[in-house]
C-alpha cells in the first residue's frame, strides 16, 4: 500500500515535469483574445481647429488576437494596450471609418492574428463653443415675515462656457440654478447643479456638450421683514403747541429687511427734525427715508412728504422798542438797534389783544468782548398771554466799552 502511494506521486511529478517541458521547450508560444479595449482618438485638437468634433454618442472599443509568449500574454492586460486612431485627416462632417494603430508596452511584440472591426466608425459634427448667462428660478416661498433677497444674489461664477455640437450649443442660451425657497428662513449658501436650458426656459439634451465647471457656488440672503412708523422730531415753540398743530406723514410705515439682530429694536425711523419756533407758517416738507446701515427698504419710498399746519393760530408782527442790555461791572453797553420787527403767534384772542407795550427784550453781554459786536436778544412776552410765542430768532447790534 505505502509503495503504491510513493509511485502515484512519482508519476504526478513526472507529469508535471512533462508538462512544463512541454510548454517551454516544445510550444513556447500561445494565442489570446483580448476583448473591448478603448480606442484613443488622437490629434483632436487639429478636428477642433477645423470646426469639428466626433460626437461621442458610444467610445468605440476593438478586440484583438494575439499570438506570442505564453508568459508575456498571461501578464498582458487590456489596459495595457494601446489602440490609437489618428483624427488630423478627417475634413468633413459626418461618419467617417478610420483605420488604428495596435501598440504593446516596453520592448514586448507580439503578432496580430485577427482584429474586430478592422476600422472604427465616428460620428463627426460641427464644433462650438460660447458663453452663457447663470440664471436662478425660484419654486415656493419663504413664510410671510421673511424674503429672499433676489438682487443681491452672489454667484461664484456668473457665466459658464458650453463646448459641443454647434447644433445643440446653438440652442442654449442659459445654465438654469433651480432653487427652492419654500420655508425658507436662513440664507442659503451652497453649490447648485444647474440645467442648460433654451430661451424658453426648456431643458435642452445636452449629452454631448462638456462645460467649464461642473456646478454654481450661490449665497442667497433670507431676511426678516419688519413693519416700522415714520417719525418727525418736533421742538414745539413759538405758540405752536402739541394740540395746536396739524402735523401729517404720508407714508406712516414702511417695510424694511435685514437680519433678526439688526430688526429686534427698530420700531420707528426719524426722518429728522423741525423747530416750530422757526417755523412762521404751514409747511410742507419732503424729507429723505434713510436708514440704518444694514437695513434695506423693501417698499420702494425713499421719500416721506411731510405736512406741519397750524389751523387755529394767528401771527402777527410788532415793534419792539423797549431793548435792555445787561454787561458785567466796569463796562457799559451801547445799543445801536433801537427797534426789533418780532413775530409772534398764538390763539387769534390773545393775539388781538397785544400791542407792543406788552413785549419787551433783554440783551446779555455779560460774557461779551470789548468792540461792536451783534448779540441774541431774547424776547419776553407778559405772562397773561400763555398762548403766545414767539416765533423767529432776533438780534440786536451793540458796541461794549468800558464803564
Amino acid at each position: 500500500m505505502k509503495s503504491k502511494i510513493v509511485y502515484a506521486l512519482l508519476s504526478l511529478l513526472i507529469s508535471f515535469g512533462l508538462w512544463v517541458y512541454v510548454i517551454t521547450v516544445v510550444t513556447p508560444e500561445s494565442e489570446q483574445t483580448f476583448y473591448n479595449i478603448p480606442v484613443v482618438l488622437g490629434n483632436e485638437a487639429i478636428l477642433n481647429d477645423n470646426g469639428l468634433m466626433v460626437l461621442a454618442e458610444q467610445d468605440p472599443t476593438v478586440t484583438v488576437k494575439l499570438k506570442g509568449n505564453r508568459s508575456d500574454l498571461n501578464n498582458l492586460k487590456n489596459s495595457d494596450i494601446t489602440v490609437l486612431a489618428d483624427l488630423s485627416r478627417v475634413d468633413g462632417t459626418g461618419e467617417k471609418r478610420l483605420s488604428y494603430s495596435v501598440a504593446f508596452p516596453g520592448n514586448q511584440s507580439f503578432e496580430i492574428l485577427d482584429q474586430s472591426p478592422q476600422e472604427v466608425l465616428i460620428h463627426v459634427v460641427e464644433w462650438a463653443s460660447k458663453e452663457v448667462d447663470v440664471t436662478v428660478s425660484y419654486e415656493g416661498s419663504t413664510p410671510p415675515e421673511y424674503i429672499a433677497d433676489t438682487d443681491g444674489i452672489e454667484l461664484d461664477n456668473q457665466k459658464v462656457t458650453v463646448t459641443g455640437p454647434k447644433e445643440t450649443v446653438d440652442q442654449i442660451t442659459q445654465a438654469v440654478i433651480s432653487v427652492d425657497l419654500e420655508g425658507q428662513s436662513k440664507t442659503i449658501s451652497k453649490s447648485y447643479r444647474y440645467t442648460l436650458c433654451n430661451e424658453a426656459g426648456e431643458p435642452v439634451d445636452a449629452e454631448s456638450v462638456q462645460t467649464s465647471v461642473a456646478e454654481i457656488q450661490m449665497t442667497l440672503r433670507i431676511l426678516r421683514v419688519k413693519e416700522v412708523a415714520l417719525l418727525l422730531e418736533v421742538t414745539y415753540g413759538g405758540g405752536a403747541t402739541e394740540k395746536t398743530t396739524q402735523i401729517k406723514i404720508d407714508p406712516l410705515t414702511i417695510k424694511v429687511a435685514g437680519s433678526e439682530k439688526l430688526l429686534e429694536g427698530l420700531n420707528s425711523i426719524t426722518l429728522g427734525t423741525v423747530n416750530l419756533a422757526e417755523l412762521l407758517e404751514d409747511k410742507d416738507l419732503t424729507l429723505p427715508i434713510n436708514l440704518p446701515e444694514g437695513i434695506e427698504n423693501t417698499s420702494g419710498v425713499t421719500e416721506a412728504s411731510v405736512s406741519i399746519k397750524f389751523p387755529d393760530l394767528k401771527v402777527k408782527t410788532l415793534k419792539v422798542s423797549r431793548i435792555l442790555a445787561s454787561s458785567s461791572s466796569g463796562t457799559q453797553v451801547a445799543l445801536a438797534t433801537k427797534v426789533l420787527e418780532v413775530t409772534v403767534r398764538g390763539s387769534a384772542e390773545q393775539i388781538d389783544a397785544m400791542d407792543e407795550q406788552d413785549l419787551h427784550a433783554r440783551v446779555d453781554c455779560t460774557k461779551a468782548e470789548m468792540g461792536e459786536g451783534k448779540f441774541k436778544a431774547q424776547i419776553l412776552i407778559g405772562t397773561e398771554f400763555d398762548t403766545v410765542g414767539v416765533v423767529g430768532t432776533y438780534y440786536v447790534y451793540a458796541t461794549l466799552s468800558a464803564r
